[in-house]
């Protein structure tokens, strides 16, 4: 359920500027053999007609090994990605961005089309696989007049349960080649999550590589937490075996380490600012290598920032008592 909101929360961002209304949303979903899915959305939206409007779509890829062949069109035509007004901004990997710059024009109503493909997007649990998409944006600011979502599976797979979205009020009916749902005013906070579960008997696919690294992530969490934990613990206790060795007492007026002492508190400042960059930099790292095993590598970064801050800390206070 974590991963679930976690997938949905990157979806958050969605931004229209100049969007009156969104009339329709329609998706149309193809589920492959090899466990992607191709993609066909339609959108259908009205624009201001005195200045120009920008409609974005976003989808986060937490579920997904990658985003591919993505191609977006403004009212029937390919678009190019230029900037301009009439044209598309794309950003497809990890994560998938679009958005459509629509310019100022007396016709108001806009069919933007976006088409792609997402790699292993079903997740394996034994014999059964599990599909979670959002069909429909999460958090947008608007509401949609009516939906339409079409699933189609490969031939001869064999449903556990769903298709199904994870709102009330959706009707499903079968077609000849898919399963169609349907509904009219939807409003901005529902959600439109399709989950649908598989037999893998008749149609086998392997594990997506996304669930193979939270699995490693989820492994790997105990190890990340003590590598915390050890660092922190050892951060106290040099701190306190130099408070030992040279600030126990500094009530002596005859005391001859005060020039020591002054030194030992200016090699701790410096120490200080030497780990928290050394965790800055840290971070950075395991954020563009292990961001995919979940948030826990970044536990020993996070360590090292707050030994560097005792540090420096510590060595302001024992300037003080020198």
């Amino acid at each position: 359920m974590v991963s679930l909101f976690c997938f949905f929360a990157s979806d958050c961002a969605q931004t229209s500027t100049g969007i009156r209304a969104v009339e329709r949303f329609d998706a149309d979903v193809l589920l492959r053999p090899d466990g992607s899915v191709q993609i066909r959305e339609q959108i259908v939206v009205r624009t201001d007609p005195a200045s120009p409007a920008a409609f974005e779509r976003r989808i986060g890829g937490e579920r997904t090994d990658e985003f591919a062949d993505v191609s977006a069109l403004i009212n029937g035509r390919p678009a190019t990605q230029t900037g301009n007004p009439g044209q598309i901004w794309i950003e497809s990997g990890p994560r998938l961005a679009v958005q459509w710059r629509l310019p100022a024009a007396s016709e108001t109503s806009h069919t933007l089309e976006l088409r792609y493909r997402a790699t292993g997007v079903v997740e394996i649990q034994g014999m059964r696989g599990s599909v979670l998409w959002p069909v429909l944006p999460a958090a947008r600011p608007y509401d949609i007049g009516s939906a339409r979502v079409s699933v189609t599976l490969p031939h001869g797979t064999r449903t556990l349960s769903g298709p199904d979205i994870d709102a009330s009020g959706w009707q499903w009916e079968a077609t000849t080649d898919a399963l169609v749902a349907t509904k009219a005013s939807i409003e901005r906070h529902e959600p439109g999550i399709l989950h649908v579960e598989l037999a893998l008997d008749a149609v086998p696919m392997i594990e997506p590589h996304w669930q193979t690294r939270a699995a490693l992530g989820q492994q790997l969490t105990p190890s990340f937490i003590a590598a915390g934990l050890f660092i922190l613990v050892t951060g106290a206790g040099i701190l306190w075996a130099i408070r030992l060795q040279y600030f126990r007492s500094t009530s002596d007026p005859q005391d001859t380490r005060l020039a020591q002492r002054r030194e030992v508190a200016r090699g701790l400042r410096t120490a200080g600012i030497v780990v928290i960059t050394l965790g800055v930099g840290a971070a950075g790292l395991a954020y563009a290598i292990l961001r995919s095993l979940g948030p826990w590598p970044q536990a020993v970064p996070v360590s090292l920032v707050l030994v560097g801050l005792w540090f420096v800390l510590a060595a302001q206070w024992f300037v003080r008592r020198s």
